[in-house]
């Protein structure tokens, strides 16, 4: 966490110095990014970041848990609408989130491709928490009555966890760090397979007659 004078510096202040370690971060990855380039270009001295942050790793951690928090904060609400058109808006709100921010796009594309790494696993375990605490998978999905007996909210949630996360691990590698013509192409291919993996959940496994 940071220190409590960096919290209260000016608006203006603390986002020149987030901007610059995310590009740094986003860059050369943790390993290599260099603490004297995020000095130079936030403006500040070499001192002064280590008063705001105990370390390296420290300002790693706040930097993606900021950039993580404002993709999170434009999420659509689940109140009034079916899980399936959820997560669909919430796929359509990530991919306009990453060609508006592009490093903050190529700093979690690095994260997920390195989850062994043991300071890109902390930052995937605090992602986590974040969106847990959202609490998305309240039982507002299921404020008409409309699901199957025996289905509750937290059913959907794991297996919209499990589907997630398997689509990462598939994904991951192929992913490029840029945004680019090629990130369109993959993209749209997580979303094609996210699609059809709804889709079976929405109509279910088995005809309901059996073919004659």
């Amino acid at each position: 966490m940071p220190s409590e004078q960096f919290l209260r510096l000016p608006p203006e202040q603390h986002d020149r110095i987030v901007q610059a370690s995310l590009a740094a971060f986003a860059e050369s990855g943790y390993d290599l990014a260099s603490t004297n380039r995020i000095v130079r270009d936030a403006g500040i001295s070499k001192g002064a970041l280590f008063k705001y942050f105990k370390d390296k790793e420290a300002l790693f951690l706040y930097v993606v848990e900021v950039s993580t928090g404002s993709y999170l904060a434009g999420l659509p609400g689940v109140v009034g609408v079916t899980v399936f058109d959820w997560v669909r808006a919430t796929t359509a709100h990530k991919l306009r989130y990453i060609k508006e921010r592009p490093l903050a796009y190529r700093l979690w594309a690095r994260t997920a491709k390195e989850p062994n790494h043991p300071v890109y696993a902390k930052a995937i375990r605090a992602q986590a928490e974040q969106l847990k605490r959202l609490g998305w998978d309240a039982p507002a999905w299921d404020s008409g009555g409309t699901l199957r007996p025996g289905v509750t909210p937290e059913h959907i949630a794991n297996l919209l966890k499990w589907i997630g996360t398997g689509l990462q691990e598939k994904f991951a590698a192929s992913m490029p760090e840029l945004v680019d013509e090629r990130f369109e192409e993959v993209y749209q291919s997580v979303v094609a397979e996210l699609d059809a993996y709804l889709d079976i959940l929405k109509s279910g496994l088995y005809r309901e007659e059996p073919p004659s």
